[in-house]
């Protein structure tokens, strides 16, 4: 992974969207973690199909110090991740099947930019909608 270029979040397209992580599968559990991101309109998704917005399950870490970050594939791209999160993903990782997860560190945009942190500030406000009241476990198609 030493050989890829760093990841950069591409800019939501609505202030109601939000990424969702993409965990491919592997067969082999020290395989390295490989993941997609995919933006999902959260009014959209939620009114025409589950009337909730969606098949993700919510991870939260905190944001803090990258010290000690473990690259991962996101997007055929280096995406750091903290060591815990990492060690998450790992865990999670399904043998056949992709798994969507919500996880603040990764979806959020953690960058300094100022399009970054007004993006933060609107991800933040919108967590009581799609985080932890409404984030599914059960198998669907995103």
């Amino acid at each position: 992974m030493e050989n890829l270029e760093p990841h950069t979040h591409t800019r939501l397209q609505s202030p109601r969207s939000i990424r969702i992580l993409k965990l491919l599968p592997s067969i082999k559990q020290n395989a390295p973690i490989q993941c997609r991101l995919a933006e999902l309109d959260i009014d959209h998704y939620a009114s025409h199909v589950y009337e909730t917005p969606g098949p993700y399950e919510a991870l939260s870490y905190v944001w803090g110090s990258r010290s000690g970050s473990i690259p991962i594939d996101c997007d055929g791209k280096s995406l750091l991740v903290t060591e815990n999160c990492h060690s998450a993903l790992v865990r999670l990782r399904r043998r056949l099947w992709r798994r969507a997860l919500w996880i603040d560190s990764i979806c959020i945009d953690q960058e300094k930019s100022k399009p970054s942190e007004e993006e933060r500030v609107v991800q933040i406000q919108l967590m009581g909608e799609f985080g932890w009241d409404n984030a599914q476990s059960r198998r669907g198609e995103f």
